[in-house]
């Protein structure tokens, strides 16, 4: 079977919202698990009345790395956000009550250095900028590309952490060269745009205003995780759990026309990838486990062959996923049994 593997994914801020929409546009199947009821962590927004102010970041800074991100979910960035150009980058002010205007501009800043630093200013803004843009060149693979495909990459230290603050230089760098731009609407319109990517091209889900309670662990392998709400991700859109004895499973459904001791069953969760088979928040579930057909002079006792059924596959699920409240999850439940189809 050629199923997608699940991505679960902590928190709806800048980094988990990325990484979904970029694990679901490689063909993932990506579920983010949010405890708030917004997106975006500590770039989400805080509304007072009419007013919205942005929780953290609300300077748009090198706008060719957002630019690369948009691409590489095969979209334009213009399509989905409007910037601004902000015509100073800052105004500073110091103690005396002067202050100066930095931007962009490369005259207007000759201006103002000459106009404090004297005649030789401007030459050693150039200088710094020279030196900048080699430590930006350098820098930002390390500093803000990196793919940290393994542990290793943690481990393996290229850059000291006591000259760490050396990073933000590169921010000096991009204001001056690419200057500083707002996003209207917000800096959480990128984790709105990101997200809305996600979902609605590529697939992925986003459940809000849920704890993750615990990770779940087998045999030192993370397998899923368990909510507040009594969710499970282990359990994918199509599961199937083989029998032990496979063989002697398959004699008892054809040779003997019974349920078998040690059944192999599927478990589909539609609700998983369509999002209309459940309430939000919730899950259908279809649990199929095979049986041998009836003959005519049977005289099963089907309601007991349920009740084993029922049974093993609690068990099981119990056992393998380590998930011993899936019994008390259940809201409603119906069966079929081949008598169900007798005519």
């Amino acid at each position: 079977m050629n199923e997608k593997k699940h991505v679960v994914i902590i928190g709806a801020g800048v980094g988990g919202t990325a990484t979904a929409a970029r694990l679901s546009r490689q063909g993932f199947q990506v579920t983010v698990i949010e405890k708030n009821v917004y997106l975006g962590g500590r770039c989400s927004l805080l509304h007072q009345g009419d007013f919205r102010f942005d929780q953290g970041p609300s300077l748009y800074l090198m706008p060719k790395v957002f630019d690369e991100l948009f691409a590489d979910l095969d979209e334009r960035i213009e399509d989905h956000l409007e910037l601004l150009r902000c015509e100073n980058n800052y105004k500073v002010h110091f103690h005396d009550g002067d202050l100066i205007q930095l931007s962009s501009d490369l005259a207007r800043m000759k201006t103002e250095i000459q106009r404090i630093e004297g005649i030789l200013g401007f030459g050693r803004f150039l200088d710094f900028l020279k030196e900048a843009h080699v430590h930006y060149t350098e820098g930002t693979p390390i500093a803000i590309k990196k793919n940290y495909a393994s542990i290793w990459d943690l481990i393996q230290w290229r850059m000291s952490p006591y000259d760490a603050p050396a990073v933000y230089s590169l921010l000096q760098y991009t204001e001056f060269t690419d200057g500083i731009w707002y996003l209207l609407g917000g800096f959480n319109k990128v984790l709105q745009a990101l997200e809305t990517i996600a979902t609605d091209k590529y697939g992925a889900r986003f459940i809000y205003n849920t704890t993750a309670t615990k990770i779940n662990t087998k045999d030192r392998q993370m397998t899923g995780v368990t909510l507040e709400t009594g969710q499970i991700n282990q359990l994918d859109v199509h599961n199937i759990f083989l029998a032990e004895s496979y063989q002697e499973s398959f004699d008892k459904i054809f040779q003997h026309h019974s349920l078998p001791s040690q059944p192999s069953f599927y478990v589909n969760f539609p609700s998983r990838i369509d999002p209309t088979a459940a309430p939000p928040d919730k899950d259908a579930v279809i649990v199929l486990v095979p049986i041998g057909h009836m003959k005519d002079d049977d005289q099963k006792d089907y309601g007991e062959l349920v009740r084993r059924a029922r049974s093993m596959v609690l068990d099981v699920i119990h056992r393998r996923l380590g998930i011993q409240q899936f019994e008390d999850w259940i809201e409603h439940e119906m069966v079929n049994d081949p008598s169900t189809w007798q005519v």
